[in-house]
């Protein structure tokens, strides 16, 4: 039980192994980007909430334009305060660029998640399994889509360490990493999707909500397999928790 809290640094460990793998590779690229979002979950009774989130993501050049919005709905299952199980649906639009030049490209994604909360010593850790089945509109060319979709299915892990700075402190010590895995049939030679590294702060603007702000490094392989991207991200996340129960 002792040695229980290492376990969530391994992931950690992984994904800067990941980074320093692709830093030797030959075939890189390099972008910065920003990510802002809105993540809330809210608890209408003893065992059922929802779960909502958006997301809107730049260009690779800071400020040339968005890359994609999301939206992100579920249902949450409150087996205890320290389990929930969530399922729902998602919609991403992936703004005109390079092979859609003239037209977005939407996805639908069908999602399953797992959260496990545990406080080890004085960190708050958070463990996150998401299941993506995921359906992206084939492009034709430049100004049109076709009509079929590309079906592929994602895992990822989340670990997210929070250290409080006192108990009274409404600010907040914050590291995560995820790893993104594809499977499936379609996924050939990119079974490692990303690895995404995060660290920053977290305040707590409301006795509800908490903002958190940092750096994030990324690295995603690309479907080629021999093709890596490298993104510095600066990344501001709004949690937002509400709690409509009755009380007894």
């Amino acid at each position: 039980m002792k040695i229980r809290p290492l376990l969530f640094l391994l992931p950690l460990l992984l994904g800067m192994e990941l980074s320093s793998h692709a830093q030797s590779l030959k075939s890189i690229d390099h972008a910065d980007q920003v990510w802002v979002g809105y993540l809330s979950q809210t608890q209408l009774s003893t065992h059922w909430g929802i779960w909502y989130d958006m997301h809107l993501r730049s260009q690779d050049n800071w400020n040339q334009g968005l890359l994609f919005g999301m939206a992100r709905m579920g249902a949450t299952y409150y087996a205890s305060p320290n389990f929930k199980l969530t399922a729902g649906y998602g919609f991403l639009n992936l703004y005109p660029g390079e092979g859609h030049q003239n037209v977005s490209q939407p996805e639908h994604r069908i999602w399953q998640q797992v959260q496990i909360l545990s406080r080890p010593w004085k960190f708050r850790v958070l463990q996150q399994i998401r299941l993506e089945q995921r359906f992206k509109q084939n492009v034709l060319d430049d100004s049109h889509l076709a009509k079929d979709f590309l079906y592929t299915n994602r895992a990822r892990y989340n670990v997210i360490l929070t250290y409080p700075f006192s108990a009274k402190s409404k600010w907040s010590a914050v590291a995560s990493n995820e790893i993104l895995i594809n499977f499936g049939k379609q996924v050939i030679n990119n079974t490692f999707d990303q690895d995404r590294i995060f660290v920053g702060l977290g305040y707590k603007v409301a006795p509800n909500a908490n903002l958190q702000a940092g750096y994030l490094h990324t690295i995603q392989q690309s479907s080629k397999g021999y093709q890596y991207k490298q993104s510095d991200v600066v990344r501001v996340f709004l949690f937002h928790n509400l709690d409509f129960r009755k009380p007894d």
